[in-house]
Protein backbone atom coordinates (compact mmCIF):
# COMPACT_ATOMS: atom_id res chain seq x y z
CA UNK A 1 0.00 0.00 0.00
CA UNK A 2 0.56 3.81 -0.25
CA UNK A 3 -0.02 6.52 2.00
CA UNK A 4 -0.63 10.11 0.91
CA UNK A 5 -1.48 12.19 3.39
CA UNK A 6 -1.46 15.59 1.31
CA UNK A 7 1.34 17.53 0.09
CA UNK A 8 4.55 17.88 1.76
CA UNK A 9 3.47 15.55 4.56
CA UNK A 10 5.21 11.90 5.46
CA UNK A 11 3.93 9.03 3.44
CA UNK A 12 4.11 6.66 6.34
CA UNK A 13 1.31 4.73 7.58
CA UNK A 14 1.26 5.97 10.82
CA UNK A 15 1.77 9.13 11.80
CA UNK A 16 3.60 11.19 15.22
CA UNK A 17 4.24 14.72 16.60
CA UNK A 18 0.75 15.91 15.40
CA UNK A 19 -0.37 18.99 16.38
CA UNK A 20 -4.31 19.27 17.04
CA UNK A 21 -6.34 19.46 13.49
CA UNK A 22 -7.78 16.81 11.14
CA UNK A 23 -5.66 14.20 9.44
CA UNK A 24 -6.97 12.61 5.91
CA UNK A 25 -4.77 10.36 4.20
CA UNK A 26 -5.52 8.23 0.41
CA UNK A 27 -4.29 4.62 1.05
CA UNK A 28 -3.79 2.96 -2.52
CA UNK A 29 -3.09 -0.70 -2.93
CA UNK A 30 -0.75 -2.62 -5.67
CA UNK A 31 -3.67 -2.57 -8.46
CA UNK A 32 -4.56 0.93 -7.80
CA UNK A 33 -7.12 0.73 -5.73
CA UNK A 34 -7.47 3.85 -3.50
CA UNK A 35 -9.93 4.54 -0.37
CA UNK A 36 -9.93 7.90 2.10
CA UNK A 37 -10.21 8.18 5.55
CA UNK A 38 -9.95 10.77 7.89
CA UNK A 39 -8.84 11.20 11.63
CA UNK A 40 -9.14 14.06 14.03
CA UNK A 41 -6.54 14.95 16.39
CA UNK A 42 -8.03 16.66 19.44
CA UNK A 43 -6.66 18.49 22.79
CA UNK A 44 -7.66 19.48 26.20
CA UNK A 45 -8.28 23.19 26.73
CA UNK A 46 -6.00 25.51 28.26
CA UNK A 47 -4.92 24.86 31.96
CA UNK A 48 -6.29 28.27 33.84
CA UNK A 49 -5.07 29.29 37.06
CA UNK A 50 -6.13 32.35 39.21
CA UNK A 51 -6.06 32.84 42.91
CA UNK A 52 -7.49 35.16 45.44
CA UNK A 53 -5.57 35.84 48.78
CA UNK A 54 -6.60 36.65 52.63
CA UNK A 55 -3.60 38.70 53.70
CA UNK A 56 -2.19 38.54 57.04
CA UNK A 57 -3.80 40.61 59.77
CA UNK A 58 -1.23 41.37 62.16
CA UNK A 59 2.49 42.28 61.56
CA UNK A 60 4.57 38.78 62.31
CA UNK A 61 1.16 36.56 62.56
CA UNK A 62 0.44 33.75 59.94
CA UNK A 63 -2.87 34.51 59.24
CA UNK A 64 -3.13 34.40 55.55
CA UNK A 65 -4.37 31.93 52.96
CA UNK A 66 -4.60 31.68 49.05
CA UNK A 67 -7.41 30.15 47.37
CA UNK A 68 -6.16 28.93 43.71
CA UNK A 69 -8.65 27.74 41.10
CA UNK A 70 -7.83 25.34 38.49
CA UNK A 71 -9.78 25.06 35.10
CA UNK A 72 -8.55 23.36 31.43
CA UNK A 73 -6.40 20.90 31.25
CA UNK A 74 -7.22 17.07 32.49
CA UNK A 75 -8.10 16.44 35.89
CA UNK A 76 -7.59 15.10 38.47
CA UNK A 77 -4.33 17.98 39.08
CA UNK A 78 -1.71 17.91 41.86
CA UNK A 79 -0.22 20.80 43.37
CA UNK A 80 3.52 21.63 43.97
CA UNK A 81 4.24 24.34 46.48
CA UNK A 82 7.37 23.89 47.02
CA UNK A 83 9.90 21.47 49.37
CA UNK A 84 8.43 20.62 52.41
CA UNK A 85 5.14 22.80 51.66
CA UNK A 86 1.66 21.30 51.79
CA UNK A 87 0.76 19.36 48.42
CA UNK A 88 -3.25 20.58 48.65
CA UNK A 89 -5.38 22.47 46.40
CA UNK A 90 -5.20 26.07 48.74
CA UNK A 91 -3.05 27.32 51.77
CA UNK A 92 -4.19 28.30 54.99
CA UNK A 93 -1.99 30.02 57.98
CA UNK A 94 0.11 31.84 56.04
CA UNK A 95 3.19 34.27 56.91
CA UNK A 96 3.45 37.35 54.78
CA UNK A 97 5.69 36.23 51.52
CA UNK A 98 5.45 34.93 48.08
CA UNK A 99 4.13 31.54 47.06
CA UNK A 100 4.68 29.88 43.67
CA UNK A 101 2.77 26.80 42.69
CA UNK A 102 3.21 24.05 39.85
CA UNK A 103 -0.16 23.02 38.44
CA UNK A 104 -0.13 19.44 36.56
CA UNK A 105 -2.75 17.76 35.22
CA UNK A 106 -3.33 14.18 34.55
CA UNK A 107 -1.64 14.48 31.68
CA UNK A 108 0.96 15.66 32.80
CA UNK A 109 0.78 18.88 31.71
CA UNK A 110 1.75 21.81 34.19
CA UNK A 111 1.22 25.85 34.80
CA UNK A 112 2.56 28.05 37.47
CA UNK A 113 0.96 31.00 39.38
CA UNK A 114 2.78 33.29 42.32
CA UNK A 115 0.51 34.72 44.87
CA UNK A 116 1.88 37.43 47.38
CA UNK A 117 0.77 37.69 50.86
CA UNK A 118 1.09 41.16 52.20
CA UNK A 119 1.17 42.24 55.78
CA UNK A 120 0.20 45.56 57.46
CA UNK A 121 3.28 47.28 59.19
CA UNK A 122 3.85 46.79 62.81
CA UNK A 123 1.57 48.67 64.95
CA UNK A 124 4.06 51.00 67.04
CA UNK A 125 3.59 53.21 70.11
CA UNK A 126 4.86 56.13 71.23
CA UNK A 127 4.17 58.51 74.38
CA UNK A 128 5.00 62.17 75.49
CA UNK A 129 3.61 62.94 78.44
CA UNK A 130 3.33 66.84 80.78
CA UNK A 131 3.97 65.84 84.67
CA UNK A 132 1.49 67.13 86.72
CA UNK A 133 2.67 71.02 87.79
CA UNK A 134 2.31 71.43 91.49
CA UNK A 135 1.85 68.36 93.85
CA UNK A 136 -1.14 66.66 94.41
CA UNK A 137 -2.68 68.51 91.37
CA UNK A 138 -4.97 67.06 88.53
CA UNK A 139 -2.12 68.89 85.42
CA UNK A 140 -0.49 66.03 83.95
CA UNK A 141 -1.09 64.72 80.42
CA UNK A 142 -0.41 62.12 77.90
CA UNK A 143 0.15 62.52 74.31
CA UNK A 144 -0.10 58.72 71.95
CA UNK A 145 1.68 58.55 68.69
CA UNK A 146 0.52 55.60 66.64
CA UNK A 147 1.50 54.36 63.52
CA UNK A 148 1.45 51.14 61.49
CA UNK A 149 -1.51 48.74 61.79
CA UNK A 150 -4.59 49.00 60.08
CA UNK A 151 -6.72 52.71 60.82
CA UNK A 152 -8.72 53.15 62.99
CA UNK A 153 -7.98 52.43 66.20
CA UNK A 154 -9.27 51.66 69.84
CA UNK A 155 -7.78 52.71 72.95
CA UNK A 156 -8.56 51.53 76.42
CA UNK A 157 -7.10 53.14 78.90
CA UNK A 158 -9.16 51.23 81.66
CA UNK A 159 -11.65 50.65 83.76
CA UNK A 160 -13.55 54.07 83.96
CA UNK A 161 -10.95 55.59 81.73
CA UNK A 162 -11.62 57.79 79.04
CA UNK A 163 -11.43 55.69 75.56
CA UNK A 164 -9.52 58.81 73.97
CA UNK A 165 -6.14 58.49 71.96
CA UNK A 166 -4.44 61.38 74.27
CA UNK A 167 -4.97 61.96 78.25
CA UNK A 168 -5.22 65.33 80.48
CA UNK A 169 -6.23 66.30 83.81
CA UNK A 170 -4.15 63.27 85.30
CA UNK A 171 -2.74 63.06 88.59
CA UNK A 172 0.70 61.27 89.44
CA UNK A 173 0.58 57.25 88.47
CA UNK A 174 1.72 55.24 85.54
CA UNK A 175 -0.94 54.40 82.71
CA UNK A 176 -1.47 51.36 79.95
CA UNK A 177 -3.25 51.84 77.33
CA UNK A 178 -3.97 48.99 74.79
CA UNK A 179 -4.58 49.93 71.12
CA UNK A 180 -6.60 47.83 68.79
CA UNK A 181 -6.48 48.34 65.19
CA UNK A 182 -8.89 47.51 62.86
CA UNK A 183 -7.95 44.06 61.83
CA UNK A 184 -7.98 43.52 65.92
CA UNK A 185 -4.25 43.28 66.34
CA UNK A 186 -3.37 45.22 70.12
CA UNK A 187 -0.33 46.61 71.42
CA UNK A 188 0.24 47.99 75.34
CA UNK A 189 2.64 50.77 75.76
CA UNK A 190 3.08 52.57 79.82
CA UNK A 191 3.26 56.25 80.45
CA UNK A 192 4.67 57.80 84.37
CA UNK A 193 3.39 60.79 85.42
CA UNK A 194 5.12 61.86 88.41
CA UNK A 195 5.14 65.52 90.15
CA UNK A 196 7.26 67.79 92.15
CA UNK A 197 8.13 67.49 95.95
CA UNK A 198 5.52 69.47 97.95
CA UNK A 199 6.19 72.97 98.39
CA UNK A 200 7.57 73.09 102.02
CA UNK A 201 8.35 76.22 103.94
CA UNK A 202 9.83 76.71 107.36
CA UNK A 203 10.87 80.15 109.27
CA UNK A 204 13.25 80.61 111.79
CA UNK A 205 12.52 84.41 113.22
CA UNK A 206 15.14 86.07 115.45
CA UNK A 207 13.03 88.65 117.63
CA UNK A 208 14.00 92.25 118.08
CA UNK A 209 16.94 92.55 120.80
CA UNK A 210 15.86 95.97 122.38
CA UNK A 211 12.19 97.16 122.21
CA UNK A 212 11.33 100.05 119.64
CA UNK A 213 14.26 99.00 117.09
CA UNK A 214 14.36 97.10 114.05
CA UNK A 215 16.66 94.20 114.36
CA UNK A 216 14.65 91.88 113.94
CA UNK A 217 14.94 88.83 110.96
CA UNK A 218 13.38 85.61 109.56
CA UNK A 219 15.58 82.96 108.15
CA UNK A 220 13.05 81.58 104.98
CA UNK A 221 13.52 77.42 104.44
CA UNK A 222 12.10 76.39 101.07
CA UNK A 223 12.49 72.94 100.45
CA UNK A 224 10.32 70.74 97.11
CA UNK A 225 8.65 72.59 94.25
CA UNK A 226 11.07 73.23 91.40
CA UNK A 227 13.28 76.33 91.70
CA UNK A 228 13.65 79.10 91.07
CA UNK A 229 11.61 80.66 93.65
CA UNK A 230 9.98 83.85 93.98
CA UNK A 231 8.96 85.80 97.26
CA UNK A 232 6.67 87.87 97.71
CA UNK A 233 6.70 89.77 101.83
CA UNK A 234 3.83 92.16 100.38
CA UNK A 235 3.77 95.85 98.48
CA UNK A 236 6.81 97.88 99.07
CA UNK A 237 9.03 94.76 100.85
CA UNK A 238 11.85 93.08 99.34
CA UNK A 239 11.81 90.52 97.43
CA UNK A 240 14.73 88.14 99.29
CA UNK A 241 14.44 85.14 100.38
CA UNK A 242 15.26 86.43 104.02
CA UNK A 243 14.79 89.67 106.24
CA UNK A 244 16.29 91.46 108.41
CA UNK A 245 16.31 94.92 110.09
CA UNK A 246 12.57 93.79 111.02
CA UNK A 247 10.54 95.29 114.18
CA UNK A 248 8.49 93.44 116.18
CA UNK A 249 5.38 92.41 113.95
CA UNK A 250 4.10 89.47 111.78
CA UNK A 251 5.35 89.00 108.46
CA UNK A 252 3.58 87.02 105.45
CA UNK A 253 5.72 85.59 102.77
CA UNK A 254 4.25 83.74 99.18
CA UNK A 255 6.89 81.58 97.57
CA UNK A 256 6.11 81.16 93.82
CA UNK A 257 8.03 78.28 92.47
CA UNK A 258 9.30 77.60 88.71
CA UNK A 259 5.71 76.43 87.93
CA UNK A 260 3.24 78.29 89.24
CA UNK A 261 2.93 76.53 92.77
CA UNK A 262 2.75 78.69 95.41
CA UNK A 263 2.50 78.59 99.47
CA UNK A 264 2.33 80.88 101.95
CA UNK A 265 3.79 80.97 105.46
CA UNK A 266 3.89 83.70 108.55
CA UNK A 267 6.64 84.55 110.97
CA UNK A 268 6.32 86.70 113.86
CA UNK A 269 9.03 88.98 114.86
CA UNK A 270 8.42 89.44 118.87
CA UNK A 271 10.76 92.13 121.50
CA UNK A 272 11.20 91.98 125.00
CA UNK A 273 9.15 94.75 126.86
CA UNK A 274 10.08 98.24 127.35
CA UNK A 275 12.67 98.29 129.74
CA UNK A 276 10.94 100.79 132.36
CA UNK A 277 12.74 101.84 135.75
CA UNK A 278 11.34 103.66 138.76
CA UNK A 279 12.95 104.65 141.63
CA UNK A 280 11.99 105.50 145.32
CA UNK A 281 13.85 107.30 147.99
CA UNK A 282 15.04 108.21 151.21
CA UNK A 283 15.97 111.76 152.18
CA UNK A 284 18.65 112.77 154.57
CA UNK A 285 17.34 113.01 157.91
CA UNK A 286 19.95 115.48 158.85
CA UNK A 287 22.44 118.35 157.29
CA UNK A 288 25.15 116.43 156.02
CA UNK A 289 24.60 113.43 157.59
CA UNK A 290 25.05 110.67 154.66
CA UNK A 291 21.85 108.30 156.00
CA UNK A 292 19.87 108.73 152.00
CA UNK A 293 18.85 105.94 149.62
CA UNK A 294 17.44 104.45 146.66
CA UNK A 295 15.49 101.35 145.92
CA UNK A 296 15.51 100.87 142.20
CA UNK A 297 12.93 98.84 140.42
CA UNK A 298 13.31 97.44 136.77
CA UNK A 299 10.67 95.57 134.60
CA UNK A 300 10.92 94.61 130.71
CA UNK A 301 13.72 94.25 129.31
CA UNK A 302 16.07 90.79 129.39
CA UNK A 303 17.32 89.78 132.93
CA UNK A 304 19.47 89.42 134.29
CA UNK A 305 20.53 93.65 134.36
CA UNK A 306 23.46 95.80 135.25
CA UNK A 307 23.84 99.13 136.57
CA UNK A 308 26.10 101.82 136.75
CA UNK A 309 25.47 104.49 139.26
CA UNK A 310 28.95 106.20 138.17
CA UNK A 311 32.63 106.51 139.31
CA UNK A 312 33.09 105.60 142.68
CA UNK A 313 29.64 104.02 143.75
CA UNK A 314 28.95 100.57 143.72
CA UNK A 315 27.22 98.57 140.77
CA UNK A 316 24.23 97.15 142.82
CA UNK A 317 20.25 98.10 142.21
CA UNK A 318 19.83 99.79 145.51
CA UNK A 319 22.38 102.51 147.42
CA UNK A 320 22.63 104.02 150.33
CA UNK A 321 24.72 106.03 152.87
CA UNK A 322 24.30 108.43 150.52
CA UNK A 323 24.75 112.42 151.01
CA UNK A 324 22.66 114.91 148.97
CA UNK A 325 22.49 115.32 145.58
CA UNK A 326 21.45 114.25 142.42
CA UNK A 327 22.24 110.12 141.17
CA UNK A 328 21.92 109.08 137.47
CA UNK A 329 21.74 105.35 137.41
CA UNK A 330 22.37 103.56 133.67
CA UNK A 331 20.44 99.97 133.98
CA UNK A 332 21.30 97.65 130.66
CA UNK A 333 19.61 94.36 130.22
CA UNK A 334 21.03 90.82 129.16
CA UNK A 335 20.55 92.28 125.47
CA UNK A 336 22.42 95.40 125.78
CA UNK A 337 19.66 97.43 125.88
CA UNK A 338 19.98 100.76 128.29
CA UNK A 339 18.13 102.56 130.06
CA UNK A 340 18.52 105.65 132.99
CA UNK A 341 16.91 107.47 135.28
CA UNK A 342 17.74 110.24 137.81
CA UNK A 343 16.78 110.20 142.10
CA UNK A 344 17.53 113.46 143.70
CA UNK A 345 18.86 113.27 147.81
CA UNK A 346 17.40 116.18 149.59
CA UNK A 347 18.45 117.45 153.16
CA UNK A 348 17.24 119.67 155.89
CA UNK A 349 18.37 122.65 156.38
CA UNK A 350 21.18 123.48 159.13
CA UNK A 351 19.87 124.06 162.80
CA UNK A 352 20.66 127.45 163.35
Amino acid sequence: YTYNWGAGQPTTQDRTGLAVGTYTVIVTDANGCAKTISAAITQPSLILLSTSQVNVLCNGAATGSIDLSVSGGVAPYTYNWGAGQATTQDRTDLAAGTYTVIVTDANGCSKTISATITQPAPIALSTTQVDVLCNGDQTGSINLTVTGGVAPYTFNWGVNKPTTEDLTGLRIGTYTVIVTDANGCSKSISATITQPAVLDLSVTPTNVTCFGTSTGSVDLTVTGGVAPYTYNWGAGQPTTQDRTGLAAGTYTVIVTDANGCTNTIDATVGQPADLTLSTTKVNLSCFNVPTGSINLTVTGGVAPYSYNWGAGLPAVRDISNLSAGTYTVIVTDANGCSKSISTTITQPAILA
